[in-house]
């Protein structure tokens, strides 16, 4: 059986994952190896993803969250944000990474996320999960 093993920014990112990926992909084998920042990530990799949803931000942090986000221009785009942790805290004082992390990934949908980099992500673990393209969902 293969495993991914994914080299990570920080801790938040490692528990969203340890939350997202035995729902989408129970069958997955991986491991997360959280990094001590940007600088120390980017000498392991060129990119970082950034990933999240408003109907799920919506279901953590209340409704009120989601009318201050739909229709802006600027959170059309979730991965056109800059700072999205530092934006989550302005609309929603009470978010965390670590625990917005761990909140969102029970919650975040393939179907209703808007994130181009997430359904790549999504798409990117499937073929490795099955490399054969006639087998790929």
């Amino acid at each position: 059986m293969k495993r991914i093993i994914f080299l990570l920014e920080e801790y938040s990112m490692k528990v969203f994952l340890d939350g997202l990926l035995p729902r989408f992909f129970p069958e997955l084998s991986f491991l997360c190896v959280p990094h001590q920042g940007k600088q120390d990530l980017e000498k392991s990799v060129p990119r970082k993803l950034k990933v999240w949803n408003e109907p799920a931000l919506a279901e953590v942090y209340g409704d009120g969250i989601e009318r201050a986000v739909m229709g802006k221009a600027r959170f059309r785009d979730p991965d056109a944000i800059d700072h999205p942790s530092r934006a989550l805290e302005h609309l929603a004082p009470s978010f965390q990474k670590v625990g917005g992390a761990r909140a969102l990934s029970a919650r975040l949908s393939a179907e209703r996320n808007t994130s181009r980099s997430f359904r790549f992500f999504l798409e990117a673990v499937r073929t490795l999960m099955d490399p054969d393209p006639r087998e790929t969902i």
